[in-house]
């Protein structure tokens, strides 16, 4: 969108800003610590708040203050919060860069700021009016082009499955199912009047459990004879084998089914994984 020479938008249209966020997994959060920490959070708006909002104007006290803030993050992950705080800068200036005709270096300086920084709220939706006011080259599509796009719009939301539900829980069969593969599942579009790619594949989705130190799994299993087979014949040594074989035939299913379903009372859920398997690029035309 930043690249672009122009944008176009309807009255339905929406941009959101480009303020990064950063997904900490494998660390500690400790109480103020929140798994998905919008960069923005730290760099910018807790200052602000001190200085603004708490009205901290003493230099040794704003240090005190700020001291807090490093005893929850890491110098590490700090540096890793600075590092992303410049790229998405550098990223949106050199793709604003490609737009024709050029944009004066003061409006490029505005939009970066305005979209990574001023916004507020990473939810925020960016309309026409708003976009322009910013200093991106929107237009209007008009009415021919916004039914024509809103047309577009419903065929990528029948092939994406937009409309399915997203909460990724709903889609394992029951409570003991741990693992749930999606096969041939499309992620994307890539399109232009000359080409047209897809990229697909299988998307697993595996339940997380935090097992206990200890399984006790008891297993109350009704055993069945196999048919036209009577309890004498068990001292039949020739027949027995044939019998033992049948019958483990009769539970093996049972027997794995309780296992998990015991497995899944014991070890609650902790998270879901999900991911692409096999996933590639395919050229439609």
């Amino acid at each position: 969108m930043l690249g672009s020479d122009e944008i176009l938008m309807s009255p339905m249209s929406e941009l959101g800003p480009i303020d990064p966020w950063l997904q900490i997994q494998g660390l500690p959060l400790g109480r103020f610590l929140i798994p998905d920490l919008g960069v923005e959070d730290v760099v910018a708006a807790y200052v602000t708040f001190l200085q603004q909002r708490a009205g901290l104007t003493d230099q040794s006290a704003l240090a005190e203050t700020i001291k807090v803030l490093s005893e929850h993050l890491t110098p590490t992950l700090l540096g890793r919060m600075e590092r992303i705080y410049s790229h998405i800068r550098l990223v949106a200036r050199k793709l604003l860069s490609l737009s024709n005709p050029p944009i004066p270096e003061s409006t490029v300086s505005a939009i970066v700021d305005a979209l990574a920084q001023k916004m507020f709220a990473h939810g925020h939706g960016i309309g026409l009016a708003e976009a322009k006011a910013v200093g991106l080259n929107a237009i209007d599509m008009g009415r021919p082009l916004e039914k024509l796009s809103w047309e577009l719009y419903l065929d990528y939301e029948k092939a994406l499955n937009l409309t399915s539900n997203p909460d990724a829980r709903t889609y394992f069969k029951d409570d003991a199912t741990n693992v749930n593969i999606e096969k041939d599942a499309i992620g994307a579009f890539l399109e232009s009047t000359s080409s047209s790619y897809v990229f697909q594949g299988d998307i697993k989705l595996e339940r997380i459990r935090k097992m206990p130190p200890q399984l006790n799994i008891n297993l109350n299993l009704p055993i069945n004879l196999p048919p036209g087979i009577q309890p004498q014949q068990l001292t039949q040594s020739a027949q027995l084998q044939t019998i033992i074989q049948q019958i483990i035939q009769q539970v093996g299913q049972q027997i794995e089914r309780m296992v998990r379903e015991e497995i899944a009372k014991q070890a609650p859920v902790e998270g879901i994984q999900q991911g692409w398997y096999g996933a590639q690029w395919k050229k439609l035309k």
